[in-house]
């Protein structure tokens, strides 16, 4: 008992611990921010993607290591690996593109997104024609940023004015989105019924 007590006295006052401690705090912090945010409120894929593509920003911007290039540069290094060998798939590419700040976006036919929204086409529609619809949604309308005048079954009661006014709306809080003032799984939930198709997958 007592060599353990004089092994970590011999460690709590050796210097290099407490650099490395604060290393390993910068480094660590902004997972711990980004699983905080995940936990505290619902999010999506999507957001959680962005999320950790920041993680790797935050420690190239940390100050802290910022006076220790060597190990910024392997912590960056460290994080695009499992990044590129774990975390980045076409997928979770695929789920980005349907957080409402993507609204407008467009990219190369062979995008990882654009793959990645081609494999949960097949998945969410086996029904060739509903997987078209989908397709539709996505191609003409989500990477225009021209949202869709939603099909007649949705609501028979509004005239085209009315729908005009709705889709100036959806597309107003677009912009509260990007801010952070609404969130993306309330954007969903308002607006979900102009793009009938993408809504589940979102």
């Amino acid at each position: 008992e007592q060599k353990r007590r004089d092994r970590t006295a011999k460690i709590i006052v050796d210097k290099s611990f407490w650099k490395d401690l604060e290393l390993l705090l910068a480094v660590l912090e902004p997972f711990h921010v980004t699983l905080d945010r995940v936990c505290q409120k619902e999010t999506t894929a999507g957001r959680v993607y962005e999320m950790l593509l920041d993680c790797e920003q935050a420690i190239l911007r940390c100050d802290t290591l910022k006076k220790h290039k060597a190990e910024q540069e392997r912590a960056a290094e460290v994080f695009m690996w499992r990044w590129n060998k774990i975390i980045h798939t076409d997928i979770h590419a695929a789920a980005r593109r349907l957080h409402p700040k993507a609204l407008g976006e467009c990219f190369a036919e062979d995008d990882e997104g654009n793959r990645g929204m081609t494999i949960i086409f097949q998945v969410f529609f086996p029904d060739t024609t509903a997987r078209d619809k989908a397709r539709n949604e996505f191609r003409q309308f989500w990477q225009t940023g021209v949202l869709m005048m939603p099909p007649k079954e949705y609501d028979t009661s509004k005239s085209e004015w009315e729908m005009s006014q709705v889709k100036a709306e959806a597309l107003r809080e677009v912009e509260l989105v990007k801010k952070g003032d609404v969130h993306e799984l309330q954007w969903w939930k308002d607006h979900g019924w102009i793009l009938p198709h993408l809504a589940p997958m979102a």
